[in-house]
């Protein structure tokens, strides 16, 4: 019963702890331009979230985050 218990526990800490992904959609009518893509990468930054991936269509960037809760 103990080590249940302290599972449980750890599977709460384990959650609470656990780093969250996001994804923020920049999009441009025509082609993206490189400038808009980095300012938000450098917004999101700040306010504390570190940069994954991105990906690029010809007018929709999808930038994926993570960042702790």
């Amino acid at each position: 019963m103990k080590k249940k218990i302290i599972l449980f526990i750890f599977l709460i800490l384990g959650n609470l702890l656990e780093a969250k992904t996001y994804c923020k959609v920049v999009s441009e009518f025509g082609l993206l331009k490189e400038e808009t893509v980095t300012k938000a990468i450098q917004e999101e930054e700040k306010k504390g979230a570190e940069f994954v991936t991105i990906t690029v269509d010809n007018e929709t960037a999808y930038i994926i985050f993570k960042t702790k809760k």
